[in-house]
């Protein structure tokens, strides 16, 4: 008893081996090895080769590098005649099995040539088509998964190929479709598709002339397709489409040979849909930062905003911290000859959506100036036009104070922190709040609940509106900044606004033990001084 084996490429091309029964051939890189490979990716004592009662069996001995029966990887198999065997670059085919070595099988020399060129060239065409996919995945262009696709044109005799994508429930979609010859409808068995999604191999069907279409439906037979090609492509292990390609040009030519081509290509696919992965989430997230980017350059354009006039009985500091580059603050103001209103608001949320929503307070607000409403009507209609506007899940609070030439200031607060008002003795005066939110579809509308607080200010009477980032706060155990350190911040505070609200700041730094805060931070103090004081416009911290 004897087999041989023919080397296909490497160092070795174009040898037989003949191995007798009972012998036993190493393969590596070892110079005790039988059969010597000099490649780097062949490991010293890479395999063994033994022929015995079970017949001609191939042993992997590495524990780093492997190698491919029929594209397969393994670690002992049996062999049979014309199985093609890979390790490392060098490929070789079994060639004959013969159980009798006194007996020597008659043969047609000319079909076992054929046979042998036939096959040799069909692993040189899948070399190349994986040496083509490799090429597409090094210059990581466009159309990854499309380009790698095509290349099946080179490894198999098929004209047409198309990719089922599975969705949720998986359902198949049918999405890229080529073809390599004459023009042809596009249109594959999505019926074909689900039996190789069940299978979860690569199928061929060489009987579609007999098929019934009650259970193969009737694309197959109307495209007159006589065999057809379908294998799942995987990715981590799960398949996520299914590849379908088939001749019109000749029917029948596909083998099962073609399938194991098939199924060989489709893991270096799995390559091709992770790099595509990659790409699209690059892609998505390029269009975030530049989105962010837009973001923060319009958020910057509602924070710096100037007053034309000067609205002389008083002056104004703000100070506006967001806990991320986006944040959910708002503040506004407004001037006119006899009035300073002033819009201070808190959106649900940080971030974008937070962001998308301060833009949209700021136009509303924009609109409303013109329309000179009263501070309890201001906020009414804020409350409208963002009710038409915000998603469900989405809120804001809101308190507007306006102020006029005689120093009467009017206000009215929706969910917000009462703002302050700290006299020069001390005193301090809490603008009422009432609770609620604002914005919601769901929470109906605010018109019949705003109530408007009046009061008269007098020289000294300084103004603090402010973000529940402030008084929220928390230091290493958990408590909160609250209102009570901030009244003993403005009761025991002295110098001019900007040293106030600088105190302020420090005083929340100390307690919560560095200066990047969990929320958004809004401050705006004002302060009621006689006429004529000079410019007292607003100025930003």
């Amino acid at each position: 008893m004897a087999g041989s084996i023919r080397f296909l490429s490497g160092e070795w091309q174009d040898r037989l081996v003949r191995i007798r029964y009972g012998q036993t051939v190493l393969i590596g890189r070892d110079p005790e090895c039988a059969i010597r490979l000099s490649a780097s990716n062949v490991s010293r004592l890479h395999a063994r080769l033994s022929f015995d009662v079970d017949g001609l069996t191939i042993t992997n001995t590495s524990a780093i590098n492997s190698l491919t029966v029929n594209g397969a990887k393994q670690e002992t198999v049996r062999l049979n005649q014309w199985d093609v065997v890979v390790i490392g670059s060098t490929a070789f085919r079994v060639d004959s099995i013969d159980e009798d070595s006194e007996i020597i099988r008659t043969r047609d020399t000319a079909t076992i040539a054929a046979a042998g060129s036939d096959l040799a060239a069909q692993y040189h065409t899948l070399f190349e088509c994986l040496l083509s996919i490799q090429g597409i995945l090094s210059q990581d262009g466009e159309r990854l998964v499309e380009r790698s696709l095509e290349t099946l044109f080179i490894a198999l005799p098929v004209t047409r190929l198309c990719l089922f994508s599975i969705t949720e429930g998986d359902r198949l979609v049918q999405g890229f479709t080529s073809t390599s010859s004459r023009p042809t409808t596009s249109h594959m068995s999505h019926t074909f598709a689900r039996k190789v999604l069940a299978a979860n191999k690569a199928i061929l069907m060489e009987t579609v002339p007999i098929i019934d279409a009650a259970e193969w439906g009737n694309t197959l037979k109307e495209q007159a397709v006589r065999s057809i090609l379908g294998v799942p492509v995987r990715m981590r292990g799960r398949p996520i489409a299914v590849l379908l390609c088939d001749n019109l040009d000749h029917p029948g030519i596909l083998r099962e040979a073609h399938a194991q081509v098939l199924e060989c290509v489709s893991r270096s696919l799995e390559y091709v849909f992770q790099r595509d992965e990659l790409r699209q989430l690059e892609r998505k997230q390029l269009r975030s930062d530049h989105e962010f980017l837009a973001g923060q350059r319009v958020q910057a354009q509602i924070f710096t905003k100037s007053p034309t006039g000067a609205f002389a009985p008083m002056r104004w500091v703000v100070h506006y911290q967001p806990a991320l580059e986006l944040g959910g603050d708002f503040y506004d103001f407004n001037e006119t000859s006899n009035l300073m209103t002033w819009v201070i608001a808190d959106v649900s949320g940080k971030g974008i959506p937070a962001a998308l929503v301060v833009s949209m307070l700021k136009a509303f607000c924009k609109a409303l100036y013109s329309q000179n409403l009263g501070a309890g009507r201001f906020l009414s209609a804020l409350d409208a036009l963002c009710r038409e506007e915000l998603p469900l899940h989405m809120f804001f609070t809101c308190a507007i104070v306006q102020v006029d030439g005689q120093g009467t200031l009017t206000s009215c607060n929706i969910g917000h922190p009462p703002g302050l008002i700290v006299h020069p003795d001390g005193v301090i005066t809490d603008l009422p709040s009432q609770g609620g939110m604002l914005g919601n579809a769901q929470l109906g509308g605010c018109s019949d609940k705003v109530d408007e607080f009046r009061m008269v200010l007098t020289p000294g009477d300084r103004l603090v509106l402010y973000t529940d980032g402030l008084v929220e706060a928390a230091d290493a155990d958990g408590i909160q900044f609250g209102g009570v350190r901030l009244a003993a911040v403005l009761r025991d505070g002295c110098g001019d606004i900007g040293h106030i609200l600088a105190q302020v700041n420090r005083a929340v730094t100390i307690h919560h033990g560095h200066d990047h805060l969990e929320d958004d931070l809004t401050v705006i103090v004002g302060e009621w001084v006689d006429k004529g004081a000079g410019d007292l416009r607003p100025s930003l911290s």
